[in-house]
């Protein structure tokens, strides 16, 4: 999609169709035109409300979108990007190929045009990401949305807020390229054709990546990675990307994603309602790929590692087993109790070969962990674990500001108590006493050695079963924008 910033109001721009956001209160703080038409259209400016008609005439738009906002102090960035969503999916279903959206006014005295401008585009892309790879072509199926513009009142503001759209449109095609990713199912998915498909786009952006077969991976001691993999016929795959360019001096952070391309439980199989969602198991593992990209595309000054362990979870008559003791890359031994607590597994294992390889400042993990972790805290939020008061509040402030929000879990040594084992240097889960979620965090601490590290549980954020404003069903992308605001912090 082509998006531009240009200088233009409701009253002089000529486009196919033009948005125009509508408070609640609208005619105490618009121009009498515009609230003029939401009043014929009995549009009350409800967040996310919408209404489309032709102007007649009485603007040089062809026909104008109505978006509501909700009350004028209570207008946000997120309430933009939503409106910008559900505007961009109403221009779609009506077959606009070009469509330009005014900055709302009401956000003008809170924010920056170019912050505005860059939730709109970053909002639009999002909305309009359709996952059709597999789909035959529809003859029937309305044009894809072409052209943005982005309408901006002073011609002062066009560099800085082309500059911020630019970079918005990078993050959400990320997003989309991680929302791909998790889309792909299994059988085109496996280990060896995922790590492929990672190295092309790491060659075509400027990242470097290694990608380490299973009798490499078997050679380094990843006990856990080998264990996971072992059922399927599809081996393994070890991938590490790097960006640095934030020069030897500046501290390197990791970035460490689960990348299970399909999860059947293994020998401790899943109920069978709802398994063919399991192609998304490696969300973390595809929203660390997407940040990288945008980090490299954007050429953000910062030193950063991507890992991801690929492995397909199936049982067989070589799949590991509960009651098996695994020798993992730091070192350790786990006792396996569940074979659907695979992600740990691989997990603990790259963030050992962080440390060990990398010697990071900080870590920062995401996974499709816990059931637990959903049952918590739903859709809304991700669950956020830490070692490090500072590195937890650099994550939720990322997230705060992306709107992939997070909500802070302890990891007390209460809890640690749990993952003991009588046969082994630690249990791969809990006891029955719940805290599914806690306990995994807990297991995933064993193996950072006290480097600063953050583990999001995105088990509820990385799918949705229903649309919302800029978010579609199956695989959403969570994690990338909150990963590249960080790195954007990161390189200050």
């Amino acid at each position: 999609m082509k998006i531009v910033v240009k200088e233009g109001s409701a009253e002089r721009t000529a486009v196919e169709a033009l948005v125009i956001g509508i408070t609640q209160d609208a005619g105490k703080h618009r121009r009498p035109a515009v609230a003029k038409l939401a009043e014929v259209q009995a549009f009350d400016g409800r967040p996310n409300q919408t209404s489309s008609f032709f102007t007649q005439g009485r603007l040089p738009a062809k026909r104008v979108l109505l978006v509501g906002l909700g009350k004028a102090e209570e207008v946000t960035l997120e309430r933009v990007r939503q409106a910008a969503g559900m505007a961009a999916k109403a221009a779609r279903q009506l077959g606009i190929k070009r469509l330009a959206i005014e900055l709302p006014v009401e956000a003008e005295r809170r924010f920056s045009k170019s912050d505005q401008a860059a939730a709109i585009a970053e909002a639009v892309v999002l909305a309009t990401y359709r996952f059709k790879r597999y789909k035959s072509p529809d003859p029937n199926e309305k044009p894809e949305l072409q052209e943005l513009a982005i309408l901006v009142r002073e011609k002062m503001s066009l560099a800085t807020a082309s500059k911020a759209v630019r970079a918005a449109q990078i993050v959400a095609e990320s997003t989309c390229l991680a929302r791909d990713l998790a889309n792909l199912p299994s059988n085109d998915a496996y280990p060896e054709k995922i790590a492929a498909m990672v190295r092309k786009e790491a060659r075509r952006v400027g990242l470097r990546c290694r990608v380490f077969d299973h009798r490499q991976i078997e050679r380094m001691g990843m006990g856990g990675v080998v264990a996971v993999g072992q059922g399927s016929v599809h081996p393994p795959r070890f991938v590490v990307l790097e960006h640095r360019k934030g020069g030897p001096k500046r501290p390197t952070l990791a970035l460490i994603g689960k990348g299970i391309t399909f999860d059947s439980g293994g020998i401790s199989i899943k109920p069978g309602e709802k398994m063919d969602q399991m192609k998304y198991d490696k969300s973390g593992g595809c929203a660390v790929i997407g940040a990288l990209r945008a980090a490299a595309l954007l050429r953000l000054p910062v030193n950063v590692i991507g890992i991801i362990a690929f492995c397909e979870n199936l049982p067989s008559g070589t799949a590991y087993r509960p009651g098996d003791i695994i020798r993992m890359y730091s070192g350790k031994t786990v006792e396996v109790l569940n074979t659907d607590a695979e992600g740990r597994m691989t997990l603990a294992d790259a963030l050992a070969y962080a440390r060990r390889q990398y010697k990071p400042a900080a870590v920062v993990d995401l996974a499709t962990l816990t059931g637990a972790c959903v049952v918590a805290l739903g859709n809304a939020a991700m669950g956020l674990f830490s070692n490090d008061q500072p590195l937890a509040d650099r994550v939720a402030r990322a997230g705060e500001a992306t709107w992939e929000r997070t909500w802070r879990l302890p990891v007390w040594e209460d809890y640690h108590e749990r993952i003991k084992s009588e046969v082994a240097d630690i249990r791969q889960i809990g006891d029955r006493s719940g805290a599914g979620a806690i306990t995994a965090a807990c297991f995933l601490q064993k193996f950072v050695d006290g480097t600063p590290w953050v583990h999001l549980d995105i088990a509820g954020t990385a799918w949705a079963d229903d649309e919302r404003p800029y978010v579609p069903r199956g695989a959403t992308g969570s994690g990338v924008r909150l990963l590249v605001r960080l790195l954007h912090e990161w390189g200050r």
